[in-house]
């Protein structure tokens, strides 16, 4: 949203100076802001005694407790909080050279502080960038062991519901990341897999081999007891069907292959007594 600054023109009865502006939308209307006292008290249509004193009025207005709500609106408009937070975070950001043109500046949850530090950790995140792009080899293996040994130290002294929560979070992410990639991305995974389960195999040792086999037969264990007695039931019913269906299959096939031997033995039996009658009558 582009946003235009309009200086208010210098009133000669009011000798206050503006510290703020007045955003001006070109697409919208004019946003509801604070206005001078002058245009203040010429709206307002209340009861207040005039003096012919100049002393009274360069004072500044001040409402009283008995005041109508409508002029309680005009003085302080609802969105006046909202629009002063506003105010000040842009000017932070063109004091910065950070404005954005795409949108407009709301910064009611995050204020001066929470917005420098956010800037610190973006330009951290940058150069983290940068000097990944630019390592060397070395480097970026130096960097990875450091990782890897800080990775392994902070999970030996973690509490089991921050295990917990880590591979909730792990387990989640790999669902979303597996959900959402591409036929092209998950060959790569699973050859990449595939190739790790072969080098790790490779280089295990048999002790190494009998707990990878033992876990596996736990893991299995797990699943088959972890059925309900209805699943387990639903599941054995599901298997004796698939049984019978294979067995009544085989001995289709089995009942289909004697009929073609039968039926092949019986033509070569016919064959050999046509064979023999002709040879019968060539000799007579």
């Amino acid at each position: 949203m582009n946003l235009t600054k309009a200086e208010p023109e210098s009133d000669s009865e009011t000798p206050e100076t503006y510290s703020q502006f007045q955003f001006i939308n070109e697409h919208q209307k004019l946003m509801s802001v604070p206005v001078s006292f002058t245009e203040i008290k010429s709206e307002i249509k209340a009861s207040k005694v005039e003096s012919d004193s100049d002393n009274e009025a360069l004072q500044p207005y001040c409402e009283s407790e008995s005041a109508d709500p409508k002029q309680q609106a005009l003085l302080c408009p609802p969105n006046y909080d909202t629009w002063k937070c506003e105010i000040q975070m842009a000017d932070i950001l063109e004091a910065h050279d950070k404005m954005p043109n795409h949108h407009t500046v709301c910064c009611e949850p995050m204020n001066v502080n929470d917005w420098f530090l956010y800037n610190k950790r973006e330009k951290w995140k940058e150069l983290m960038r940068q000097r990944r792009s630019n390592e060397t080899p070395e480097q970026r293996q130096r960097r990875l062991n450091q990782m890897r040994l800080y990775a392994r130290h902070r999970r030996a002294n973690e509490s089991p519901e921050q295990r917990q929560k880590r591979l909730s979070q792990m387990n989640s992410y790999a669902r979303n990341r597996r959900a959402s990639e591409s036929l092209e991305q998950r060959t790569k995974r699973l050859i990449k897999m595939n190739n790790y389960k072969k080098q790790r195999r490779a280089s295990e040792t048999s002790e190494q081999c009998e707990e990878r086999k033992h876990k596996r037969r736990e893991v299995e264990h797990f699943r088959r007891n972890r059925k309900t007695p209805e699943q387990q039931k639903n599941l054995t019913q599901r298997n004796n069907k698939e049984n019978s269906e294979t067995y009544e299959q085989d001995a289709e096939h089995r009942r289909k292959g004697k009929r073609k031997v039968l039926q092949k033995r019986s033509n070569v039996h016919e064959y050999q007594e046509e064979w023999w009658r002709q040879q019968q009558e060539e000799d007579a």
